[in-house]
């Protein structure tokens, strides 16, 4: 039976002074799925920094460790040399272990569990893991021969759960795609005149509500939208006398009403429910009040079009926080059809919607699934409590 120690970290690394003045080398960053990869090589709208004289050299084989995330899992051995955010911790190995087995063994749920446990801060955020608290940390190793066996059977395994994910991911992302079309596709025949001369766009007020902690007067931003319903459970709250005003005329959503994000994730919607709660407009949204003489099912399905995504895309402006402006949503090209039409699209839209959406959900548990199975694997492994 192999012989495992526990040892601190403190005997595997060393936390190395910040080396900067190396803006030309290749940019890195620290994920939590991933570890330690290039910047060059995510196509998640990575946008330089201007200024990269403060950042970090890092060299193969530290350990880079992002000190707010840590208790998330954001942190890696790097097979790179490069450069990180000056607010990132860097570590140079001082072991003779294999660089593989301590990449799995701190990025392990005990690992991650140990940093959450010994993290600080006012906000979840910006929790700050003590390096004090790293130092101490008890690691389990095996013997060197031991180690290089769960690598060789963790790249393995972690390889074929890798690429099923991604297979899953692809055939997830094929099914958006599939389903964003088909209104687009079903719309295509129609004649199309200005969204405005169909429906009121009233934009949010733009005044900077307080939150509070308890109470049900809730505010409607980005984030409560892009679900066909109103997602409420993070919404935050706020007082009175301020939601009293945020609600004045037209503002006050109504059953019905769709509820349009016009910043960042432009063009993510919802429909206000007869079930839902009193709500305010929040900031970054603007809402679609509802009329007898249009069905709101379609258009919300209008809003979510491939079509629309697209028109949406090419009207934003800012290269860092996209936004559209209340003008140019008010000219979308909107379908022209008689009430009894509408009400046809929309049904069947929504039978298509209703089967794709119940394939993409049984795929992101699948997803899921799979990588709370990785991570149990991995732990299982780098801690001994499973021989291989």
């Amino acid at each position: 039976m192999t012989r495992w120690q526990s040892v601190p970290f403190h005997t595997l690394f060393r936390r190395v002074p910040k080396r900067t003045g190396f803006p030309a080398e290749e940019l890195l960053s620290v994920y939590r799925e991933y570890g330690v990869i290039r910047k060059s090589d995510r196509d998640d709208n990575f946008n330089r920094p201007g200024n990269l004289n403060d950042y970090q050299l890092v060299k193969t084989g530290d350990l880079v460790l992002n000190k707010m995330k840590a208790w998330q899992g954001s942190l890696g051995i790097s097979p790179h040399t490069g450069i990180v955010s000056p607010a990132y911790f860097v570590y140079t190995p001082v072991s003779d272990n294999d660089e593989s087995f301590l990449h799995y063994a701190l990025r392990c749920r005990d690992a991650v569990d140990y940093y959450a446990a010994h993290s600080t801060g006012i906000r979840v955020n910006q929790w700050d893991v003590s390096p004090e608290w790293l130092d101490a940390m008890p690691v389990p190793v095996p013997d060197l021969a031991t180690q290089r066996r769960i690598v060789d059977y963790l790249d393995k395994e972690i390889s074929e759960m890798n690429a099923l994910i991604e297979e899953v991911q692809r055939l997830t992302k094929l099914v958006i795609a599939r389903r964003d079309a088909t209104a687009g596709s079903l719309l295509a025949d129609l004649p199309v005149a200005p969204v405005s001369m169909f429906w009121r766009v009233i934009d949010c007020l733009h005044i900077t509500a307080p939150f509070v902690e308890v109470g049900t007067n809730f505010l409607v931003s980005i984030e409560q939208l892009g679900h066909r319903n109103l997602d409420l459970t993070r919404a935050n709250r706020t007082d009175d006398e301020t939601f009293s005003i945020l609600r004045v005329g037209d503002r006050k959503p109504a059953p019905g009403d769709v509820i349009m994000s016009r910043n960042a994730s432009v063009g993510k919607c919802s429909i206000v429910r007869e079930t839902d709660p009193p709500i305010a407009l929040g900031q970054d949204v603007v809402i679609f009040k509802k009329n007898d003489k249009h069905d709101s099912r379609l258009l919300l399905h209008f809003l979510g079009s491939d079509v629309i995504k697209r028109t949406i895309e090419m009207s934003t402006v800012g290269s860092t926080l996209k936004r559209i402006n209340v003008g140019t949503i008010k000219k979308l090209p909107y379908p022209v059809a008689t009430l009894e039409k509408q009400r046809e699209i929309a049904d069947e839209l929504d039978r298509e919607f209703m089967r794709m959406d119940s394939l993409i959900e049984e795929s992101t548990r699948l997803i899921e699934n799979l990588k709370a199975h990785k991570t149990a694997l991995i732990t299982e492994v780098v801690t001994g409590r499973k021989e291989v």
